[in-house]
């Protein structure tokens, strides 16, 4: 959705909720932060903050050094075979917020980058690396969690067959195209300002909510 206030806010409590159901050693988060409003940064890494995990907050200047730390590590745990939800190899939820914000993650317009990088022994790109988390990472314990203002934004870096790789997806107001384009149907267009979509891949349900906004500092 467009409404940076909404999609921050379900982040928020979406990452709250995992980490109220995975214990402080068992669980860590790396969030890249798309955000380019500096009270938007303030108010995620104050929900980050409260959280007992361990968290990391990726700078834009460290997101391709990050994703092929990230990328790394799932190769190792692919080859390994070693169990998750581990102290030692802890459940990783990879947060990527504002996807539009992040041109690295953009598919190359090189189709045959890939081949060429693997014959020369050279590293995957970082719209690779992404994909490989997103296709690859549940299985080892890796999860991807992706919040993107708009379906255009979401074209440059995944296509349709890797849209299916995220079985939960969730919309706010948006147009019908739009909408269409990510559940196959145009009912996200008929969502008022404080309603969402829950889209389940796996069973082929399309849910509205109401949706937490941020919480207070109180809170």
């Amino acid at each position: 959705g467009q409404n940076a206030d909404n999609t921050r806010g379900r982040l928020c409590a979406g990452l709250l909720s995992l980490a109220a159901a995975h214990r402080p050693d068992r669980a860590r988060f790396v969030v890249f932060n798309g955000s380019t409003e500096p009270e938007h940064d303030e108010q995620l890494r104050q929900t980050l903050d409260t959280l007992p995990h361990g968290v990391a907050q990726v700078p834009f200047r460290d997101v391709d050094s990050s994703l092929a730390e990230l990328h790394a590590e799932l190769q190792r745990r692919i080859e390994d075979g070693a169990p998750t939800d581990t102290a030692e190899a802890p459940t990783t939820f990879i947060a990527v917020f504002g996807l539009q914000r992040f041109r690295q993650f953009r598919k190359s317009d090189d189709g045959f980058s890939f081949s060429l990088d693997d014959d020369a022994g050279g590293a995957s790109k970082p719209d690779e690396q992404l994909l490989d988390l997103l296709r690859d990472g549940p299985v080892v314990g890796m999860h991807l969690i992706v919040v993107a203002d708009r379906a255009a934004s979401i074209e440059p870096v995944f296509d349709r067959r890797a849209l299916r790789e995220f079985d939960n997806r969730v919309m706010f107001q948006m147009s019908a195209t739009d909408s269409a384009q990510i559940i196959d149907s145009s009912e996200a267009n008929a969502l008022g300002p404080y309603r969402a979509l829950l889209y389940r891949d796996d069973r082929g349900t399309i849910t509205r909510f109401r949706p937490y906004g941020m919480p207070s500092e109180d809170d």
